[in-house]
């Protein structure tokens, strides 16, 4: 199905992107044969997204479900009438990131994607009674600066707290919020809102008045999607060449980012006025939504820079360690590079990695790297993981 596998994001529980219909035959069918009816992974490379389902995940009872299958993806000609079954959806550019978030409305949810255009595109899936997913493309957000990018980060729609944030919400049918860092080919970063606080429920353009347009018509899936055009909230300028690598951290507090000047940079958001800074820590009270709404009261500064690669450093992380290990004021970051390397660093206590470098892909470059609860996992361009 893919040339390069880009990302994958696996749903984190058997309720989350149900994609077969309770009430329907292919269900009950799916069920006494121990099929999973849930989404287990959900992943992107190149141009194209796919779901996948089973691989022994949320399903108890092992059996026929430890194999993966591809759940069909809709593909219209036309009319919501003719279409053909695919394996992808493949959308208009190169995909950078991808977010979920379920709805109420029963096997509906929605994906953002990111994309080298610097354009973030909101799609809307509902099941079909068949079983497999027919897709809209429901908004099309542009950042108001047009340009290539080379890497795009959400914030927002997190598995776990984005559905208990929902769920907490009044039922009125808001999106919550979601925010994007790009960065550049010309080694800025822009920081941009996608769904933020300000829309309003009565503004056509709004997608919370979208998606509900969307479940009424019974997803009509020949409905055009909407397009706005956003101007950046922080334009952050610093690196001296392409953005390979853009992360947030802290709920949206730091921002770390790599480039092709062989730099590890980390980017912080401080109130502007220092008397706030020094009786409160506003952005525990702020979310980083509420801030890009009125952007006149903070800005990202860049308060450390991290030289030790020795060519392009193509990846970095954010080091998250279980709550009790985490240890107070502190950010870990672990980048990935050229020089077949990964470095750790520690920017808020020392200029310099922290530890020697690591070593022992057999390659020339490390494409990308990623902590879980403490343990660092390196990608190659040997082929392998470590």
């Amino acid at each position: 199905t893919f040339e390069s596998i880009q990302g994958m994001l696996f749903p984190t529980s058997s309720s989350s992107l149900s994609y077969l219909d309770p009430a329907s035959e292919i269900y009950q069918d799916a069920s006494s044969k121990s099929m999973v009816s849930s989404i287990s992974v959900v992943a992107y490379g190149g141009r194209r997204l796919s779901f996948l389902s089973g691989g022994g995940l949320w399903n108890e009872s092992a059996s026929s479900s430890d194999e993966f299958i591809t759940i069909p993806i809709r593909k219209y000609s036309g009319t919501s009438t003719h279409f053909t079954n695919t394996s992808y959806l493949e959308v208009s550019d190169w995909i950078h990131d991808a977010r979920l978030l379920d709805l109420k409305e029963e096997c509906s949810f929605l994906v953002a994607l990111g994309m080298a255009n610097n354009n973030c595109e909101i799609w809307g899936f509902h099941s079909s009674s068949m079983g497999s997913l027919s897709p809209t493309r429901l908004k099309c957000i542009s950042c108001g600066i047009r340009c290539m990018t080379y890497s795009l980060s959400f914030l927002g729609w997190e598995n776990n707290a984005e559905r208990c944030q929902r769920a907490n919400h009044e039922d009125d049918g808001s999106i919550p919020s979601l925010v994007a860092a790009s960065g550049t080919v010309f080694g800025e970063i822009h920081v941009w809102g996608i769904v933020v606080g300000a829309e309003k429920v009565d503004n056509s353009t709004d997608l919370s008045t979208i998606v509900k347009k969307w479940i009424s018509s019974t997803h009509n899936a020949t409905t055009p999607g909407k397009r706005n055009r956003i101007a950046p909230s922080y334009r952050l300028k610093g690196h001296l060449g392409s953005v390979f690598s853009v992360k947030f951290g802290c709920r949206g507090k730091y921002i770390a980012s790599t480039s092709d000047d062989r730099s590890v940079r980390l980017w912080t958001l401080l109130p502007l006025d220092q008397s706030t800074a020094k009786s409160e820590d506003d952005h525990t009270r702020r979310s980083i939504c509420q801030i890009l709404e009125d952007n006149s009261t903070h800005a990202y500064v860049l308060t450390w820079t991290g030289w030790g690669h020795t060519a392009r450093v193509w990846e970095v992380s954010f080091a998250h360690y279980p709550s009790h290990h985490q240890p107070n004021n502190s950010v870990t970051l672990v980048s990935a590079g050229e020089d077949s390397t990964a470095r750790i660093w520690s920017p808020l206590e020392y200029e310099k990695e922290i530890v020697h470098p690591l070593r022992g892909h057999r390659c020339e470059s490390l494409w990308t790297v990623d902590v879980c609860e403490g343990v660092i996992i390196t990608g190659g361009n040997d082929g392998c993981i470590k």
